[in-house]
């Protein structure tokens, strides 16, 4: 886990000579921006970020800073008096002088929204730079970043034949970084006799060779400089307007869900439940629900070879359908019982009275594949469906996916997986037709990882399993996903009603998700659960599961024997300082769990175990 960070290095030494027609003798971080100077705004939300030292390198106009650092708490100004002859890194090794920590970098001339600070403070890796998608502002820096790490900056668009995004000038260093490009720049020096180095597009991009710099990219950032007279109309005129439309949208108290669902949503999705109405059978309508199939499909394979169903109702009406429209009337499933939901779908079958096999390892225990096998060969010519689970939420564990999958096809049979909590965040891919280690049909829903609002649910399928089914004798008229699908494909609209709001904020978090990407949010919830779990054992709670068959995504611990501890007391707690936690299921022995699924952050995890700390101090 990164350190945490508390001082940025702001630099504020040039002239600013393509602003001296417009501001003659205002240093460039006083040109003001919705009635603020860009470097009072600044300091303002590094204050806010918890930021408590802020180090401003000046140059021209130096007395304008000093004066603004004498009336402002941890603020403090050095000097690069020969800022008209060197260039930005001279002024960067001031700073380097005396601070020897991890910090934030930004220059002075920035104007941006809060999160641009946030997005850097929350990343794990100990280096990594701002990055939006063009601006169009002219004068652009563009990244070259293969794999999200930094190899060159540059002006021109077409030395970078894929950029990664727009240089936003805003930097977090780490102290061996800092170190280096300090280093570097001494040696540049001596050997140059003069102090002309670029802090970014030189130093940085040479330091990175040997101490990666990772490119954080938040594609809609609203952000600014102000080199020319263009910018600042740009600002003004576009940029601010924006961020005070955003501003005024509706705002939501904050509560972080530890719970295995509905997850924390963002506000962008609360936001998107407040839609004009329109009756579902509405062009426009349809059209947001082909958008969002494809793009639900699109998570787990090929739209031209998978398809997305949806189901209205949770995810266990959506496991429910599944089972009961590509079973055959003759067919049997295979099903592993190692938790709740493994118990919940043999369940199902029981009411329906689908023929069924079971291995059961045990609450908890994984799955042994010799064992598996072995129930397969036994039912050879009679069994047609594996049907698991793969995010097991009752105790955490993760069964493999690629190699039950694997197997299961070894033995000719239909692979059917609960990916109810890991989809939108492992991988949990529907193959083509050959694709022996993917599933066949995976089940998830809206208010899990794909972080969308509960009451929607959907099965993605290869379209051939699909069309194996049509000779299924329906065992429910609801709940018969071969008819939606056809009604789907020709009609374009469900048989029955679809909420418009609830899809509307599905669609909005799967824009989301596409942003972040896949490996960007499983990394996030992998820095939220070794966050959380180094944190557990520092208090000393003792987890359920080994590491190797975790998920990753929730935890089971053991409840403490000890007087002090009362699952509704500590839960009532967390609840009141805005964390919900949750029971465990009766299962080998007594636990609760945690998750990290959801619209969280480290941080969110940080604050958790802070709030659990102080809870402990009052009852052990």
């Amino acid at each position: 886990m990164s350190a945490t960070i508390t001082t940025a290095i702001i630099l504020a030494a040039g002239r600013g000579t393509r602003l001296r027609n417009t501001w003659p003798d205002l240093p460039k971080g006083f040109v003001e921006i919705d009635g603020e100077p860009l470097i009072e705004r600044s300091l303002r939300l590094l204050s806010q970020a918890g930021i408590t030292r802020m180090v401003i390198v000046a140059g021209y106009k130096a007395e304008a800073y000093e004066a603004l650092a004498a009336r402002r708490t941890g603020v403090e100004v050095i000097l690069n008096t020969e800022y008209a002859a060197t260039e930005s890194m001279a002024s960067l090794a001031r700073a380097l002088d005396i601070v020897d920590d991890d910090f934030l970098l930004l220059e002075s001339d920035l104007f941006y929204e809060p999160r641009a600070l946030r997005t850097l403070l929350d990343s794990a890796e100990p280096d990594s730079l701002l990055a939006s998608a063009p601006t169009g502002a002219t004068d652009e820096v563009w990244i070259d970043a293969p794999e999200a790490k930094l190899r060159r900056l540059s002006k021109r668009r077409n030395e970078i034949d894929d950029p990664a995004g727009e240089f936003v000038g805003i930097l977090r260093i780490s102290r061996a970084l800092g170190r280096r490009m300090h280093a570097d720049y001494r040696a540049f020096v001596e050997t140059k006799g003069h102090g002309r180095m670029a802090y970014e597009t030189e130093a940085l991009v040479g330091a990175a060779v040997e101490h990666p710099v990772h490119v954080e990219v938040v594609p809609d950032l609203l952000w600014g400089e102000v080199d020319y007279e263009s910018h600042y109309h740009r600002l003004v005129d576009e940029v601010v307007p924006e961020l005070a439309r955003r501003s005024a949208a509706p705002r939501f108290e904050r509560r972080v869900l530890l719970n295995p669902g509905p997850a924390t949503t963002s506000d962008t999705v609360k936001q998107a439940l407040v839609m004009p109405d329109v009756c579902p059978r509405e062009e426009e309508f349809c059209q947001r629900v082909a958008d969002v199939r494809r793009r639900l499909a699109a998570v787990a394979g090929d739209p031209a070879e998978v398809t997305a169903i949806p189901v209205v109702g949770s995810g266990t009406t959506a496991l429910e359908a599944t089972l009961v429209s590509f079973v055959p009337d003759e067919g049997e499933v295979i099903f592993v019982e190692n938790g709740d939901y493994g118990t919940r779908l043999i369940e199902m079958a029981k009411t329906y009275g689908i023929a069924h096999s079971v291995v059961a390892p045990g609450w908890g225990v994984p799955v042994d594949p010799d064992e598996l096998a072995r129930v397969m060969s036994e039912r050879a010519g009679r069994a047609t469906h594996l049907f698991f689970v793969h995010h097991e939420t009752s105790s955490g564990l993760l069964n493999p996916l690629d190699g039950l999958a694997r197997l299961g096809h070894e033995h000719g049979l239909c692979v059917m997986v609960d990916a109810m909590s890991s989809y939108g965040v492992l991988d949990v891919p529907v193959g083509g037709a050959g694709d022996a280690s993917t599933a066949d049909v995976i089940v998830a829903s809206a208010n899990k990882c794909i972080q969308g609002m509960a009451g929607l649910a959907f099965a993605i399928a290869r379209r051939s399993v699909v069309e194996d089914a049509r000779g299924v004798t329906p065992r429910s008229f609801v709940l018969n996903l071969v008819a939606e699908y056809d009604h789907l494909e020709r009609t374009g609209q469900s048989r029955f009603t679809l909420p418009p709001q609830v899809l509307s904020a599905l669609q909005q978090a799967l824009i989301e998700f596409e942003e972040e990407g896949l490996a960007g949010r499983r990394a996030r919830y992998d820095r939220s659960m070794q966050t959380l779990v180094a944190g557990l054992r520092e208090l000393d709670f003792e987890l359920l599961l080994e590491d190797d068959v975790q998920s990753g995504i929730l935890v089971a611990i053991r409840e403490p024997a000890a007087a002090w501890y009362d699952f509704d007391s500590l839960h009532d707690a967390m609840y009141a300082e805005g964390f919900t936690i949750y029971p465990g299921k009766a299962g080998a022995e007594p636990t609760f769990r945690l998750s990290v699924l959801g619209a969280i952050s480290s941080t969110d995890i940080e604050g958790f175990l802070a709030a659990l700390r102080r809870y402990l101090d009052r009852v052990r």
